[in-house]
């Protein structure tokens, strides 16, 4: 997992660092970066990527930690944002970004600790595996990289954020419907499962992806996948 810290106050990033350093040999921390405003994080976030948790001070000159959670939010849904303040009063507008949670400073080693466990529980839930037999080669696919698989001429196809073509196995589509439906999955054609994660919009007659492409989908059945859509992206709306 990878760790933002971003507090304009040096001792509380590096205070927070030590903490963190104390819980590597059960929370499976890899990177741990600091960053003193919201607008150096934001920057970097937008040009250059993702982390998995960002510790994000409140208060700060430039940019606020509100300002800049809610512009890290349009970019990424998944993130989980923990808010770090003196004040309580700040708690109601913080999860209106689907704040993961809200820790008033200094941090309780206790009460982090339980928030980091959770949030080591829910990346695991954000990077289940799905393996796949390849002609050659068994392979692992983590699910969000998935966007659809369709089946077509005994094969199912996999359309992946990892790869230009698609990987091709033998196989029916029920033999992935179960398993990946739980995951944000929609049956939105008898041969095709798309990744909700991916839809940009669902139109009059097919499904466009944020990939720009355009996937079939049963045109009688529209309804039904407009709620399904509309209930999943509930959770991210800000």
């Amino acid at each position: 997992m990878k760790f933002a810290i971003c507090d304009d106050c040096i001792e509380s990033q590096n205070e927070l660092r030590d903490i963190l350093d104390s819980f590597k040999s059960e929370i499976p921390i890899t990177l741990i970066e600091a960053y003193s405003s919201g607008d150096d994080l934001y920057a970097q976030y937008k040009d250059n990527g993702r982390y998995d948790v960002i510790f994000l001070d409140i208060e700060m000159p430039g940019m606020s930690g509100l300002a800049t959670g809610h512009e890290i939010r349009k970019i990424d849904k998944d993130v989980m944002i923990i808010f770090l303040t003196n004040y309580e009063r700040f708690m109601g507008a913080s999860f209106e970004i689907c704040t993961f949670d809200y820790i008033k400073k200094p941090p309780d080693v206790d009460r982090l600790h339980s928030v980091l466990i959770r949030a080591t529980k829910n990346y695991q839930e954000l990077h289940h595996r799905l393996q796949i037999k390849l002609k050659d080669k068994l392979l692992e696919l983590e699910v969000n990289e998935i966007i659809y698989i369709e089946y077509h001429e005994r094969y199912v196809h996999f359309y992946t954020t990892i790869n230009e073509e698609p990987y091709k196995c033998a196989g029916k589509l029920i033999d992935y419907k179960k398993k990946l439906i739980p995951y944000g999955f929609l049956e939105c054609h008898k041969s095709i499962l798309i990744n909700m994660n991916y839809i940009r919009s669902i139109e009059s007659e097919s499904i466009e992806t944020k990939t720009n492409v355009h996937v079939r989908m049963s045109i009688k059945n529209k309804s039904y996948y407009l709620k399904k859509f509309k209930e999943y992206s509930m959770r991210y709306l800000i």
